[in-house]
This record gives structure tokens, C-alpha cells and sequence, in this order.
């Protein structure tokens, strides 16, 4: 049964797609009450007297009849000193075509999602944000190169690898000293490593390719150990940016210790944000990475887990543009 909340005079029954197991803390505040995930957008939802989601994964979506979820409601009308909430969840089962809107995190969506995206795809009333079919597209590295097959000098050269041929091929084809393989569904700077081009570097791709399986092989770009650029879109346009610096690491992930800052953009970043944001047209929520020094794009990622950075850096509250661009 929908359990309605209110917000701004009117009612709105809001669900989160997401790969946390709700019932689990350590899961739980990790994914759902972190200021780095989707916690900045339950403030918002707060604020609007809206206290109350209903949580489930991907995998738990199937058709009977309607198209239902196995999840929680989540109750999160419980403020903790700061920006986190108590929760308290209930099982629940529900038709999701009775949401008005359902916001998708996509880090549970890889290829094995794509008939439960579908159905949520095929749902009529509920705003998606985003479409199952855009978040895929951006957890997808294959979609890179294909994406910028006209504009191959905006990437990294980059090969997919499902084979030790494509390996061995990328291998003998990039340039430079080192080659950056991700992972096909990585996130979160999860499953990137680096190898050098040496025989004993190659033995190492290879066991990381069995261990893995798809990857995207990249050539590594120096310039990314003077950090990185996230820019949030929405709707295509730009609602916020800041500059990621590796912490020790040649990775610049905030998850992995990245440090960050305040920027200004340029106009030449600007074009190529709205450049890469056209080639993923689908996207209503993304944040996209370029590269600091020359502004080359690295990924985009659906539902950004970056709110909360931003306002960390901006001391602003970011989800309150989107909700309200969103009207709830």
C-alpha cells in the first residue's frame, strides 16, 4: 500500500533505486544516509516535510501483472546531531507505477539489470531520474569510445577488451609507458589499476582481465596527477563544479581520498561539458570528468554521488535546485 507524504500542500510518493541492502547498517549508512550518496537529497526531501521513501533494488524489480518491487519504506523522520538521519525500515512490496518520482543511484546496474530496467522504463507516471536506459549507458565504459567516435581527440585513446586478444592488441597499440585498465562496471575508482608496459606488467593485465573480465583499456594521461574536474548537470545544464586532486594516488576519487576545491570554469571546459552531456542526451542527472589541465573526458556518471561535495566546497545546498527544477 503507497504511503503518501506530504510536500508543499501536495502529496508525493517518492522511491529510490539503489544497490544498498537497507537492511543492513553497515550497507545502510553507507549508501543511503552518506553525504557522499544520496543523503544531500533526503535533506531536501526533509525540508519539504517528506520523511518517508520506499527503497529497493534493481534486481528486486519484476512484473506481475503490475510492475512491482520487493524493498522498505524508510523512515528517516529521525535526525541525528548533523546531517544523518536514524532509520527505520519495514518490508514492503509495491507497484511502482503509483510513484510520482523514482530516483535511480544505478551502482547495482551492470548487463545482467537490463529486462528489470525495462520495465521500469516502460512505467508511465513516475518522473525517472534517470531512465534505467541512461543509467546503464553511463555505467557501460563501452559506451565511450562509442559515444566520441567523432570526437576520438576528446578521450583518451581507448580499446574494449572482452578477450586476452583485445588485451594483447590495446597492448601493442596504446601509447606511452603505462596502460589503465577499468573495469567494464567499475565505479567509485573501483577495478582501475595501472600496468606498466613491460612483459611482467602484461602477465599482471592478463590475470587482472581473468580476474575482472571486461575492461576498457585506456592509455594513461600524465596530466591526471595534477587532478581532475566533476561538473553536475542537470537537464544539460551546469548546477555545479569542483576540482579533484589525487591524495597520494594517482586516482582522484573522492572515495579513494581525492581532495577537492572550488573552481572556475572556462569557456572552453563549458563547450565540452555541453558537448560530452549532447553525446549522453539521456542523462537528465550526471556528473561528467575532465581532466584538469586539458579538458579531456574521462566518464560520465549517472545520479553523481557528488551533492554533498559540492556543497561541502560551495557551503550550498545543491539538491535544493534539483528538486525544485523537478517541482517536489
Amino acid at each position: 500500500m503507497i504511503r503518501e507524504a506530504k510536500s508543499n500542500g501536495a502529496y508525493a510518493n517518492i522511491a529510490f533505486q539503489t544497490g544498498a541492502d537497507a537492511s543492513n547498517e553497515q550497507s545502510r549508512e553507507y549508501n543511503l544516509n552518506s553525504v557522499k550518496t544520496i543523503n544531500p537529497l533526503l535533506q531536501g526531501l526533509s525540508r519539504r516535510g517528506i520523511t518517508q521513501i520506499f527503497h529497493y533494488n534493481t534486481s528486486a524489480v519484476y512484473q506481475n501483472g503490475d510492475v512491482n518491487a520487493n524493498g522498505y519504506w524508510m523512515d528517516f523522520s529521525s535526525r541525528r546531531q548533523g546531517s544523518t538521519f536514524n532509520f527505520s525500515y519495514t518490508p514492503g512490496k509495491e507497484p511502482l507505477s503509483q510513484f510520482d518520482f523514482i530516483f535511480m543511484r544505478g551502482d547495482d546496474v551492470d548487463e545482467t539489470s537490463v529486462d528489470n530496467l525495462k520495465l521500469v522504463d516502460r512505467l508511465e507516471k513516475p518522473v525517472l531520474v534517470n531512465s534505467g536506459s541512461a543509467t546503464l549507458a553511463t555505467r557501460d565504459k563501452f559506451e565511450i569510445p562509442k559515444r566520441f567516435e567523432e570526437h576520438p581527440e576528446l578521450i583518451p585513446e581507448t580499446y574494449t577488451v572482452t578477450s586476452t586478444a583485445d588485451l594483447k592488441k590495446a597492448w601493442e597499440s596504446l601509447p606511452g609507458d603505462l596502460v589503465v585498465l577499468k573495469g567494464r562496471y567499475g565505479s567509485c575508482g573501483n577495478e582501475v589499476e595501472r600496468f606498466p608496459k613491460t612483459s611482467q606488467g602484461y602477465q599482471s593485465a592478463e590475470e587482472y582481465f581473468r580476474k575482472v573480465g571486461d575492461l576498457v583499456a585506456q592509455e594513461f594521461l600524465p596530466e591526471i596527477v595534477n587532478g581532475d574536474i566533476r561538473v553536475n548537470v542537470f537537464d544539460g545544464d551546469i548546477i555545479g563544479a569542483f576540482k579533484r586532486l589525487p591524495n597520494g594516488s594517482w586516482i582522484t576519487n573522492v572515495t579513494n581520498g581525492g581532495r577537492v576545491g572550488p573552481i572556475e570554469l572556462g569557456n572552453e571546459f563549458r563547450k565540452r561539458i555541453k558537448l560530452a552531456t549532447s553525446l549522453f542526451p539521456e542523462v537528465r542527472f550526471q556528473g561528467v570528468d575532465l581532466t584538469l589541465d586539458s579538458g579531456k573526458f574521462i566518464e560520465t556518471n549517472a545520479f553523481p554521488a557528488s551533492l554533498g561535495t559540492v556543497n561541502r566546497v560551495y557551503d550550498t545546498w545543491q539538491e535544493e535546485e534539483i528538486l525544485a527544477r523537478l517541482s517536489v
